[in-house]
């Protein structure tokens, strides 16, 4: 009884998948909440009207490596009267961000 025991404990942790390690990794650093509010906060300075999409944020890292470079598409609303009719004009923007990672959090610099 022991040795069938063993043996069906042995087998439940050769085929059971193994839970992935984590050692506190966060994602991808542009989409982190406070970042994104940053972002979004920087927009809003130029464009009222302009509203980051989270989901469409690519991350390229550079050479230092607690740097990266955030491509972000941001979706905005024109309103000229002559174009339009008097209807807001949805657009799409890609604008960069480089956000660099500090012991307190991170530097976010808008880039264009």
């Amino acid at each position: 009884m022991i040795r069938s025991s063993v043996f069906l404990i042995l087998i439940m942790f050769i085929v059971a998948p193994a839970p992935r390690a984590s050692a506190g990794e966060r994602g991808p650093v542009c989409r982190v909440p406070s970042v994104v509010d940053v972002m979004t906060r920087e927009m809003h300075k130029r464009d009222y009207y302009a509203r980051i999409e989270p989901r469409l944020i690519d991350e390229i890292p550079e050479s230092a490596r607690n740097t990266v470079w955030c491509g972000v598409t941001v979706s905005t609303l024109s309103y000229d009267a002559r174009i339009g009719d008097g209807l807001p004009l949805g657009r799409c923007e890609q604008h960069a961000f480089r956000v660099q990672a500090v012991s307190n959090g991170f530097v976010v610099r808008y880039l264009r």
